[in-house]
């Protein structure tokens, strides 16, 4: 298992085994001095607004990070920060309203350059087809330096790490002793990490509280929590709040969301994927996944035929 040890030490703020991981730890400390702007890209949890941390925390600037995120900010907090803050970390640069944008445009670029340092990250891609409405030229500024971080299954040398860390963390505030048979450890990748990080944090962090102090979390526990549906609630009983009921719906619901993904959305081409009629699919996803609404396609007019049944009618 890596350990800091094998760490350069700008990773020891961002921790980072997985060679890929490390290369962009590498990148944002070579950059962190530089002025430009920084954007991150990466899936929901995968630790970017901790990298923007690290960044401010090896570019030697005073003061404290600011986070802001585009999707809630108000004008007049963003404006105020644009003015007076560095460095600013704008959360989902890609929501943020086209108002916004132009000022940011006036404030940033056209006026004299910013002394500002903006950080911002985003899920999706910096470019006309995510952001239509973002001005050229903010996107231009957001895409100087770009630096992607995967997520936590495909980094799976950082999930051992991270295991570790979390476990050690929580153990020291709750004064335990869990830990984790060695062997188990590569189960934690068969797991499933909808908010990435942030997920296997918080599982540590509840499996720990509920433990003894001497706890040992074995692999057959982690087995059965990977062979679920959705995570339980702690490591140590995996089986603690288990529906089978429960299960069967969020596979189904799982299933569905890939073959509608998988075809676009039609809910026709969908169903023949899954074996089952339209009318059977489209009723199945109003019924008990309305969630899934947004990802089928629209439902087509259908054509009105007049049936012209009197010659006089002609």
């Amino acid at each position: 298992m890596s350990n800091n040890s094998d760490l350069r030490p700008e990773a020891i703020i961002f921790l980072a085994a997985d060679e890929d991981t490390k290369q962009v730890v590498r990148e944002a400390h070579a950059l962190a001095r530089a002025p430009s702007p920084i954007t991150i890209l990466g899936a929901a949890g995968v630790g970017k607004e901790s990298l923007a941390r690290a960044i401010h925390e090896w570019s030697g600037r005073p003061g404290d990070v600011t986070v802001l995120d585009c999707a809630t900010v108000q004008e007049d907090e963003l404006f105020f920060c644009l003015d007076t803050v560095s460095p600013l970390v704008l959360k989902n640069i890609t929501q943020l309203p086209p108002i916004f944008c132009t000022e940011m445009v006036r404030q940033l670029i056209t006026n004299e350059p910013s002394r500002v340092r903006i950080i911002a990250t985003s899920t999706l891609n910096v470019d006309p087809a995510s952001a239509p409405t973002m001005p050229r030229q903010l996107i231009n500024y957001l895409q100087t330096i770009q630096l992607v971080l995967e997520p936590l299954a495909e980094r799976p040398q950082d999930l051992v790490l991270l295991v570790s860390r979390f476990l050690e963390e929580a153990n020291s505030r709750y004064n335990k002793h869990v830990h984790v048979q060695p062997e188990a450890l590569p189960f934690f990748l068969a797991l499933n990490y909808p908010e990435n990080v942030a997920t296997l944090q918080q599982l540590i962090e509840r499996t720990v509280a509920a433990a003894e102090r001497e706890a040992i979390v074995t692999t057959e526990a982690i087995e059965l929590a990977a062979e679920r549906e959705s995570l339980p609630r702690s490591l140590i009983d995996p089986w603690a709040g288990l529906s089978l009921q429960q299960e069967l719906i969020v596979h189904e619901r799982r299933l569905i969301r890939r073959a509608l993904e998988r075809v676009n959305g039609s809910i026709t081409k969908a169903s023949r994927l899954l074996g089952m009629t339209h009318q059977s699919l489209s009723n199945k996803i109003q019924s008990r996944h309305p969630e899934l609404e947004a990802v089928r396609s629209p439902p087509k007019a259908r054509k009105r035929i007049d049936v012209l049944t009197n010659p006089s009618d002609l």
